[in-house]
């Protein structure tokens, strides 16, 4: 993945209010579907054969949503905080040289 591919979903979120069933923080994966395009669908766990569960939305707006354009959220690096920069410095010596420039770099 690239920075290019975190977007913000802050659009369709004024468009879509989320379903009550719909608990977010407890959801481990989401599937959206062509042919269902007005239900998430929602798994609470990573085991294969587990259903996915489906929650409909509802459109606040009748206007046509294939024109909503996603903004990135970063347009640069991410800054990394002091603290975690110095303990990932003291890491060095455990990573292979190769990668340690990366971390020397932030």
């Amino acid at each position: 993945m690239s920075q290019a591919d975190f977007v913000s979903f802050d659009p369709i979120k004024r468009e879509f209010p989320q379903p009550k069933s719909l608990k977010i923080t407890e959801v481990l994966g989401i599937r959206m579907k062509s042919s269902h395009p007005r239900t998430v669908f929602t798994r609470l766990t990573h085991e294969p054969d587990t259903t996915w569960d489906a929650h409909e939305l509802s459109i606040r707006s009748q206007g046509d949503l294939s024109n909503i354009q996603l903004q990135q959220m970063y347009n640069g690096p991410l800054a990394v905080a002091e603290p975690k920069k110095r303990d990932l410095i003291a890491m060095l010596p455990y990573l292979q040289p190769q990668y340690r420039s990366f971390y020397q770099d932030l």
